[in-house]
Order: C-alpha cells, then sequence, then structure tokens
C-alpha cells in the first residue's frame, strides 16, 4: 500500500443553488519519501487537495489514507490529533499571530507539539534576504538593477513569489540562481535603457507627491542624477512582521565618486557605496525614501577637449615661431683676416 492515497476523491461546495465541484475523482498514490509536485491554474483545486490531505477540510465524497489511516474517515476529534501529530503544514499566507514575534508564534506552536524542537534554535536557521544593487548610469544613459532574493528553505515560498512577481513585470530580466552560506534563491537583472525608467517601477510609488522620480541635467562635460525615490511599503507587511528580526532588505548604489547629498542608512568605500535598510517596508509596512545626488563626468569629453586644446596651443606656437623666423634680417658674409692671395699674379711668374 501506498504512503498516501487518493481514491475517486471528490469536494464539493454549494453557493446557493448553485454546486462547484473543486475537485471531481482524483487518484492518485505517493510512495514514503518521494517528491511530488502538483501543478495546475488557478483555482484548479490544487489548494483543495492539500487542505483534504492535511486534514483541514473534508472531502465529499471518494477515500483518503496516509500511513494506513483512514484521513477521510476520522472525526473532529480524530483530525485535531492527525493535524498536531502527523502533519507539518506550510500556510499560502503565512497565517501568523500578527501581535507576536516569530519566537512566540513558534513558542506557541511547540506548546502543542510532541517532542518540539527548541523555538530560538529553529529561528536561527531561518532568515530572508532580499538586497537590491543599482549600478550607476552609463554615459548613454543606460543602468542595470540587480536584485538578490534570497532565504533559508522554510521561507523559499516567499522568494519564489517575489522572483514570479518580478518576471511578471519585466519578463526580459535574467534570473541566476545563488547560493549564499544555508541559503539559496537567485540573482534577477534587469536593464533600463533609460535611468529615470526606474523611477516608473511599481515597487517606487508616486504617491501623495512623494516621489519626484530620478531628475537628469546633461551639460557637456558632465550630467546631474538626483534620486528623490519612495520605496513603497508592503500593503500586507504585517505579514512577514513576525519574521522581523529574519528579514534582510536593502538596495545598494554604487557611484563613480561620492555623491553630494544622501540620505542612505551606511556609506562606505569614501561615499561611493550606499546602502538603504528597506526592512520596515516589509515588516510594518512603512515606506522608505532613497535620496541621493551625484555627478558623472564625462571624461571621454573632457579628455578629447584637453588634448583638442594641447593640439591648438602646439599650432598656435608654431605659427608664431615661423612669423618670428620670417620677420628676421639676413645676416651678411663675414671677411676673413689675413693676406690677400692675387692668383693671376703669381701665374705671370
Amino acid at each position: 500500500m501506498a504512503f498516501i492515497e487518493f481514491r475517486d476523491v471528490c469536494k464539493t461546495y454549494r453557493m446557493g443553488d448553485v454546486e462547484v465541484r473543486a475537485v471531481d475523482g482524483m487518484s492518485f498514490s505517493i510512495e514514503r519519501g518521494e517528491l511530488v509536485v502538483i501543478v495546475g491554474p488557478s483555482g484548479a483545486g490544487k489548494t483543495t487537495v492539500l487542505n483534504m490531505l492535511g486534514g483541514m477540510d473534508s472531502c465529499s465524497s471518494g477515500t483518503i489514507e496516509l500511513d494506513g489511516q483512514l484521513v477521510s474517515g476520522m472525526g473532529e476529534r480524530e483530525l485535531t490529533q492527525y493535524r498536531r501529530h502527523d502533519i507539518g503544514f506550510v500556510f499560502q499566507f503565512y497565517n501568523l499571530v500578527q501581535n507576536l514575534t516569530a519566537l512566540e508564534n513558534v513558542e506557541l506552536a511547540s506548546q502543542i507539539c510532541q517532542d518540539p524542537l527548541p523555538a530560538a534554535e529553529v529561528l536561527d536557521q531561518v532568515e530572508i534576504v532580499f538586497s537590491a544593487v543599482g549600478t550607476p548610469p552609463d554615459e548613454d544613459g543606460s543602468a542595470d538593477l540587480k536584485t538578490t532574493l534570497v532565504s533559508a528553505p522554510m521561507l523559499a515560498q516567499i522568494v519564489e513569489q517575489s522572483k514570479a512577481s518580478m518576471l511578471a513585470k519585466n519578463p526580459d530580466a535574467q534570473v541566476a540562481p545563488v547560493t549564499k552560506e544555508n541559503m539559496s534563491g537567485y540573482e534577477i537583472t534587469e536593464h533600463y535603457d533609460s535611468v529615470d525608467k526606474l523611477s516608473d517601477q511599481e515597487f517606487f510609488a508616486a504617491h501623495d507627491g512623494k516621489n519626484t522620480g530620478i531628475t537628469v541635467k546633461k551639460s557637456l562635460f558632465y550630467t546631474d542624477y538626483n534620486f528623490d525615490l519612495l520605496f513603497e511599503g508592503s500593503q500586507n507587511g504585517g505579514g512577514a512582521g513576525a519574521f522581523a528580526s529574519n528579514i534582510t532588505f536593502t538596495y545598494q548604489m554604487t557611484l563613480p565618486s561620492a555623491p553630494s547629498s544622501t540620505n542612505a542608512d551606511r556609506e562606505e568605500d569614501g561615499g561611493r557605496t550606499l546602502t538603504w535598510n528597506l526592512g520596515k517596508t516589509l515588516v510594518t509596512g512603512e515606506s522608505s525614501p532613497i535620496q541621493v545626488s551625484f555627478r558623472i563626468w564625462h571624461t571621454n569629453v573632457i579628455i578629447g577637449a584637453v588634448v583638442l586644446v594641447l593640439i591648438l596651443i602646439a599650432v598656435i606656437a608654431f605659427l608664431i615661431w615661423r612669423r618670428r623666423k620670417g620677420s628676421e634680417p639676413d645676416e651678411e658674409p663675414q671677411l676673413l683676416d689675413g693676406p690677400v692671395i692675387d692668383v693671376k699674379a703669381e701665374e705671370k711668374h
């Protein structure tokens, strides 16, 4: 017998006079240790299947067995013991107690479990890191935004959802898997033909006129950039609030020279590398401003101008020298002192 077995399982919901079959005659079996992924479009019944297997919902017909236990035949008391001792369930929307910390949420669950692991040790293994790195604009005005999303396995679902959301907004983004200590995730690189288009992205919110965007002022020898962005807080920031001490979310920018002004939380490399801590946007839902002003010198133009000036100086100097040389009088031949010999006279002798 298989470790998990569904036999002709149906689940029907009634909405007034309308019956909706979320699961219709599903049968499958899973062996112990086997890894199985249930795939399907939204509304196909994936969550319903897991809820019935986890004892949080009952099937309308058919049988569900797990390790020899007839789950579909259990009463409420048996289902409570089944959920408490036999099942581990990761909810799609966290289902955390909002006014408790991460440690208190874990400790709450450990009070009803058999042989629970120490809550503090479990939390030490849980971490999620979001970091966004913006490259300075190139001379053509383009720029890249590199976002790193990594987490411990327990929070991998958050990373997957974030990656899917970013790719939905920018399908041309490049994705590469990354590993950091005991965490894994993705590095996503987005290219922008114009750096000012960065301020049009959804995570930089332009509400209440607080996000003036990115302004660019160009001159012959330099371009001035002014970033005045508002990184909008998550609407369901409280969902991650319980994991406040385990979430790292930063935005980092490395400039060719130190900025003239910035509100960065950390400055490194002589002020060239700036880091903003955006964790509160996920934890409390509070928005964070990102402000920096800097100048990029057009080195190619400057070098070309210097070379041109040097060439002009050399040409002018040469012309002046030629002019002076042409105005000087020719020197008369000098006569040598001494006796003059008359050659013809000597021949007559």
